[in-house]
């Protein structure tokens, strides 16, 4: 229990990636699909709020239960990410797989670039998930094109 203790999700860290990863549109439109105020959505984005967000207190529960039951965790994770999944497929259907490459090869650029700036942890994160997801996003594409409809997985998420 040691070790998961100092694995801990870190709420500040949570939050500021969540607020680094919706831009105000989004929020504004997540406000209007989640039938909340634009005020609750900011306040769950806020790093310096008080106030634990859903999406932290969401991680907490799972790094809980990872220690517990690591089979419910898995579990749970392979919902989360075949639920999301099913979620965005109908966006990704629609990408070109060259626009995709190309967006994998800036957003890879890019994460180089704040890799050797030493940027915060929380910009560096934000940076490696937007790779990954471009990454599997051209994968799923193409394998949608081939006939094969394999999702791959990070095996970290």
């Amino acid at each position: 229990m040691n070790e998961l203790m100092r694995s801990a999700p870190d709420q500040y860290e949570s939050e500021r990636l969540l607020d680094d990863a919706l831009s105000h549109g989004d929020k504004s439109k997540l406000a209007n699909v989640l039938e909340v105020s634009l005020s609750e959505i900011s306040q769950q984005c806020n790093p310096n709020e008080s106030r634990k967000s859903d999406y932290y207190r969401c991680k907490r529960f799972l790094w809980g239960l990872a220690g517990v039951n690591a089979e419910a965790a898995r579990i749970l994770r392979n919902d989360l990410n075949t639920s999301i999944d099913l979620w965005i497929g109908d966006i990704r259907e629609r990408r070109d797989p060259a626009e995709l490459a190309s967006e994998v090869a800036e957003k890879a650029i890019k994460h180089m670039k704040i890799q050797l700036q030493s940027l915060p942890k929380h910009v560096q994160l934000q940076s490696a998930l937007s790779c990954l997801t471009s990454v599997n996003t051209l994968v799923e594409n193409l394998k949608r094109e081939s006939g094969e409809f394999t999702v791959i997985r990070s095996q970290s998420a």
